[in-house]
This record gives C-alpha cells, sequence and structure tokens, in this order.
C-alpha cells in the first residue's frame, strides 16, 4: 500500500490545507475516478490467506542523528535501517526522502500479544486479498463505536462528491462521519482529501499529535 499524496498541498507551519492543488492531481478536479470513504483505522494487508499489519522500518539511532546534521545532503542505504521480521513485504521501493519512513506489511501472529485485534477481526469472515482497514472498540478512540473489531476492505464504500473544488471539499466534509476521502482513478491512481485538512475533527477523544497548529480559513 503506497503512500497517498493529498488533494492539496499541506501547509507545514499549519498542517492545514491550501487552496493550491497537489501535481497530479488535475483528473480528480476534472470529474474522473470515484470517491470512497477513508476509514480511520489501522492499515492491513490479505495476501495469499495471509493477514498483516503495517511496519515501520526505521533508521538505526546514530543514522537519525547524521540525518538531522546532514539535512538534505543525507543519503540513505538499506544497511543504515533495522532488520525486519521474516516474511516483511516493503510498501515502498525505498524509504521517503524527507521523513525517512519506510513502512512494511509483516504477517500477524497468533501469538504476538500486540496483533490479539487483527486476529479477532480476521477470524469473522473469510477476506480475498487485498488491504483493508482494523476498526474496532480499542482502534483510535473507537470513533464509529463498534463493538466488535472488524476489517474494512479500502475502497468498499463509494461516495458521490460532486463539488470537488476546495471549498466543495469542506462542505463535503462538514457532513462526512468518516476521516475523508479516497479518490480512485481506473488507472490505479490515488488521492486523498481528511477532514484534519481543514481543521475538522470528528472523532472528540481524538488527542493524537496530528491536530493543526493553526484556524482554517475559508
Amino acid at each position: 500500500m503506497k503512500k497517498i499524496k493529498t488533494l492539496f498541498v499541506i501547509d507545514r507551519d499549519t498542517n492545514l490545507a491550501t487552496q493550491t492543488p497537489n501535481e497530479g492531481t488535475d483528473w480528480v478536479f476534472n470529474g474522473e475516478g470515484i470517491a470512497t470513504i477513508k476509514f480511520d483505522g489501522t492499515a492491513c494487508m490479505v495476501k495469499d490467506g495471509v493477514l498483516y499489519k503495517r511496519y515501520d522500518r526505521k533508521l538505526k539511532k546514530q543514522f537519525t542523528q547524521k540525518a538531522r546534521f546532514l539535512g538534505s545532503d543525507f543519503v540513505t542505504t538499506d544497511d543504515m535501517f533495522g532488520e525486519v521480521p521474516d516474511g516483511a513485504i516493503p510498501c515502498e521501493e525505498k524509504p521517503d526522502p524527507k521523513s525517512f519512513h519506510f513502512p512494511h506489511w509483516i504477517p500477524v501472529s497468533k501469538d504476538n500479544p500486540q496483533d490479539k485485534f487483527h486476529v479477532d477481526a480476521f477470524s469473522r469472515g473469510n477476506f480475498e486479498d487485498g488491504t483493508y482497514e482494523l476498526l474496532g472498540p480499542k482502534i483510535n478512540g473507537n470513533a464509529y463505536e463498534l463493538t466488535e473489531n472488524k476489517l474494512v476492505k479500502h475502497g468498499s464504500e463509494v461516495v458521490d462528491v460532486p463539488d470537488r473544488s476546495y471549498d466543495g471539499m469542506f462542505n463535503f466534509l462538514v457532513g462526512l462521519h468518516g476521516e475523508g476521502v479516497v479518490f480512485h482513478h481506473p488507472d490505479g491512481r490515488m488521492v486523498k482529501c481528511r477532514r484534519k485538512d481543514y481543521g475538522l475533527f470528528w472523532n472528540k477523544e481524538d488527542l493524537r499529535d496530528n491536530r493543526p497548529n493553526g484556524k482554517f480559513k475559508r
């Protein structure tokens, strides 16, 4: 599952969307592709009947310090990152050039207590290959008020977004009970637009560190 770009450029000082479209998102404004609900949980993948969870392969401590010192001149190599568990599958071909995040998929284990919610959700049905979102009572504040864990396939809930402009997206997201939407192009490209990009929060218990630093102004 590759990183999805936002519909609008994000101001990193405020963590809010600007009115500038991100490069390569023109197809969204042209009305191409479909919009689906972006669920607020934790991403998973089913491949060949095996459930995988996300794992961020991080830089080793000494190289993290070196990256801070060199800034844009720092170039990563594979040996700079920590080892990954057996069976890991890279989500991206290489780490993010700015954050150095290097996400992987790793198999879920029934013997790992940290995987108990994944295991429980996976036991509740037969799931075809694809990527999913794990939701449940103990996941991200349980904004959906669920009583049991469940896996929801990405792109499974299509919604109509007639106005994809900056203000149009704001008006749509105000009334959305969800984290945001993901636009899917027939050729596989994807673009996301989230409530938090406009300073909107739908989960009142959300105390994570991703709250915007500024106020959205229309």
